[in-house]
């Protein structure tokens, strides 16, 4: 009896050892497999981010943008960083084309992630991509490719089009942060100059997203059901705004009058900005809410026509505050606009990115026109005075903007806006991003270029000056590393 309770136990304990050896080996397997994933990218042209470790740090602006027939399959980038820290010289506009470090990761490809427009950096380093619907079907004389991306479900998934992308801080790699609501339905990514269209059925898209460090949420704004949505860091919904009119709950995009687009916390965390497209009827205007002290919506909760699924709670009838009206002065008569990225600067002051598009059409976009505004504080708490048009185009008494703006700090301490623009030398094109020294606005006339000049044209195609290809713009935001994951130390 003694000899068998001596085997029984013997083999137990033979057995525990063996599992415990297993699960260390598990263990250490997984910690190193971790270790290789989050390796930096080789490729990448500049060091991490001295702070945090990422690969967005101060200087580096990240872009989204369009892509055509003619781009080489390989080179069919619809997000890219690049390095701008020298992009404004000590004197004179230089363009840097040819020396400024460009990085795209393997998956920034418009078959992983689509076509995307709305970005936004966390005080991680973190970079979050929207998808989007709203380039066009043709640029000039190229046709575009339109399609949603394989990482959110597909070329048309419906849940592809509600996607955000989040970038990983350290590794670039793209996967799903959040998705919000979305439902199939007609429309078509037409072209402002009358070339071929694109028949689709599937969901509208996003339009554009902001990170408040101050409340750790995002704020994302939705064409599908014209609501705002709070995000914690986990991607989670916490709540919806609808502003103006309230949803239908019908398929398709909200009415384009009253289709929040542009979106930005103010700089004391108090209100949320966002802009409303216009037309030759009705102006574009900037609009805001007041947040609660912990960066929640205001106003009555009403849960009516809610998104399937829904557990969140719906807000409407918060104080709607109108600031800037813009008129179609900006633009040309049969063009509609839209304030589709604002951000506030250091002073206090607002920029407003004016993107164009098309017969009341939210598919679709345009450079010509397309214009950067920076506007004021006025009277009465109200941000209604226009301090100045940022010209960066070429072209005569009009500019070429494609709507992104963002503000750097560049390394001599002085303040840049940043612009995607066209058509943004001495000559038609090239496409990419310009840069001008605050308080620099330039004139509506002939040879006003920009002060920095980066191009982000693939080159060596047929056709190297592809119209309505840019998209948004955006830099990083101090880091706050307390709040970063595991392992990542200042």
């Amino acid at each position: 009896m003694h000899m068998l309770l001596f085997t029984l136990s013997f083999f137990e304990k033979a057995w525990q050892y063996t599992a415990l050896m297993i699960l260390t080996s598990l263990i250490i397997t997984s910690i190193a497999q971790q270790s290789v994933q989050a390796q930096p990218p080789a490729d990448l042209p500049w060091d991490l981010d001295p702070d945090c470790g990422s690969i967005m740090k101060d200087g580096i602006c990240a872009a989204t943008c369009g892509v055509t027939v003619g781009t080489p399959i390989a080179e069919r980038w619809t997000f890219g960083m690049m390095d701008i820290s020298d992009a404004l010289p000590a004197a004179g506009r230089v363009d840097v084309t040819a020396t400024t470090p460009m990085y795209h990761h393997p998956e920034w490809h418009i078959d992983y992630i689509g076509n995307v427009f709305g970005l936004s950096v966390d005080d991680c380093g973190y970079t979050y991509v929207c998808a989007s619907s709203n380039y066009s079907s043709h640029f000039f004389t190229e046709e575009s490719v339109i399609q949603y991306g394989s990482i959110g479900g597909g070329a048309e998934d419906v849940n592809a089009a509600g996607t955000i992308y989040i970038i990983d801080f350290e590794t670039g790699q793209p996967s799903v942060f959040a998705v919000l609501p979305q439902q199939a339905a007609n429309f078509t990514n037409n072209t402002c100059e009358g070339f071929t269209t694109v028949d689709r059925f599937t969901g509208p898209g996003l339009g554009n997203i902001t990170y408040s460090t101050e409340h750790q949420s995002f704020y994302v704004t939705n064409f599908e059901d014209g609501r705002i949505y709070r995000l914690d860091k986990e991607g989670t919904i916490l709540e919806s705004y609808d502003p103006g009119a309230y949803d239908d709950g019908l398929p398709g995009t909200t009415d384009f009058h009253d289709m929040p687009y542009g979106i930005d916390i103010s700089p004391d965390g108090n209100e949320l900005f966002y802009g409303l497209n216009g037309s030759a009827a009705t102006n574009a205007i900037l609009m805001s809410i007041p947040l609660s002290i912990t960066g929640g919506f205001t106003g009555t909760v009403d849960n009516t026509n809610m998104p399937a699924g829904a557990s969140w709670d719906n807000y409407v009838d918060a104080t709607e505050t109108e600031h800037y009206n813009l008129t179609s002065d900006f633009g040309e008569f049969w063009y509609d606009f839209t304030m589709s990225d604002l951000e506030f600067t250091p002073s206090g002051d607002i920029l407003i990115g004016v993107r164009i598009t098309c017969f009341g059409n939210i598919h679709t976009s345009y450079n010509h026109t397309g214009t950067t505004l920076l506007v004021e504080p006025g009277g009465g708490g109200l941000l209604d005075q226009l301090e100045g048009v940022i010209y960066t185009s070429y072209e005569n008494f009009r500019n070429d903007a494609y709507g992104g703006v963002a503000v750097f700090e560049n390394p001599a301490g002085g303040i840049e806006f940043v612009i995607s623009s066209a058509d943004i030398l001495t000559e038609p094109g090239p496409h990419g991003v310009t840069t001008q020294s605050e308080g620099v606005f330039g004139t509506a006339m002939m040879g006003a270029s920009p002060e920095g000049v980066i191009s982000y044209n693939y080159g060596g195609g047929a056709f190297t000056d592809p119209k309505g290809v840019g998209g948004d713009v955006q830099l990083k935001v101090p880091c706050l590393c307390e709040t970063c994951p595991t392992g990542v130390e200042a």
